[in-house]
């Protein structure tokens, strides 16, 4: 069970990158679902902690509220700290060591909290209830009760710092979690699901830029073509600096595509193999 409620409600990814995610949200409640419809994006179910409240272009991720985590004595019996426990005493400063019961009790009341903001009309719950967000007995009478016993005005101490921000802004977890996260080049959440879409999505603005270039480079041509700038020996400079840029970038760019591809090509390869070997360990050893 202590596993189970781990694997549950795991923010690891999130507390790996956590002094970084500033720059994916604002440290405020996300806004209620009426306003995440009125700003064009569906809602989509996911299990993962990790993915509540991320958003893409027309899409936002929200984790439905486990039935269990409205049951008092689910509290009780698995996540309360236990007796003796440090966590239960008094302060004993900033750097204590909380026990897993703790996190795991923080991180539940932080998720309630985020839902108490998206829920925050009858309108909200009633999508909820249409996005199965909340189990279906669940009334509108006992929701406001919930959440008034939450007491979200003081409840930032007691939950889990993930929750200090609401919404996070997908592109920018995948460029976090790109460059700060090994492996490199592995985003957040991949949308490159077959090589055919890594190269379309990376030659697209390579593409995009070359035709720029193309324009620029014939603007420069019909201003060599002119008296004033024809003797100008700074647009001479410039024209020739573009030039010898325009050849070499998309060259560059290009053989950067194609090195990023060949690590994620090894990179999946290793992967695949080490887990074949893992599966069939396990399916002989249940075998036996």
């Amino acid at each position: 069970m202590t596993a189970w409620i781990k694997t549950e409600l795991d923010l690891q990814r999130l507390h790996r990158i956590f002094a970084w995610l500033w720059m994916a949200g604002r440290p405020t409640p996300p806004r209620p679902l009426h306003y995440q419809l009125l700003l064009g994006r569906e809602i989509f179910v996911t299990e993962r902690m990790d993915m509540h409240l991320v958003w893409t272009t027309g899409r936002i991720f929200l984790k439905p509220v486990p039935r269990f985590l409205l049951a008092p004595l689910f509290w009780t019996r698995y996540l309360r700290c236990e007796d003796g426990c440090h966590c239960s005493r008094a302060a004993e400063g900033r750097d204590a060591v909380e026990c897993p019961r703790r996190v795991a009790w923080k991180c539940a009341l932080g998720f309630l909290f985020s839902h108490a903001a998206l829920i925050r009309h009858e309108s909200d719950f009633a999508i909820a209830k249409e996005k199965h967000l909340l189990p279906g007995k669940v009334e509108w009478p006992a929701w406001r009760t919930l959440v008034e016993q939450l007491d979200t005005e003081h409840i930032y101490p007691n939950i889990d710092r993930r929750f200090i921000y609401g919404e996070l802004r997908l592109s920018r977890l995948n460029k976090i979690y790109c460059f700060s996260q090994a492996p490199f080049l592995r985003g957040y959440m991949s949308h490159w699901h077959q090589y055919g879409t890594f190269f379309r999505d990376n030659l697209a603005w390579l593409a995009s830029a070359t035709v720029y270039a193309a324009i620029v480079l014939t603007a420069m041509q019909v201003g060599l073509a002119t008296t004033s700038l024809a003797g100008n020996d700074a647009f001479q400079s410039a024209s020739y600096g573009f030039a010898v840029f325009s050849i070499l970038s998309p060259l560059v760019a290009a053989g950067l595509i194609l090195l990023a591809f060949c690590y994620m090509f090894v990179e999946n390869w290793i992967a695949t193999v080490a887990y074949r070997k893992k599966r069939l360990l396990h399916i002989r050893s249940v075998a036996l």
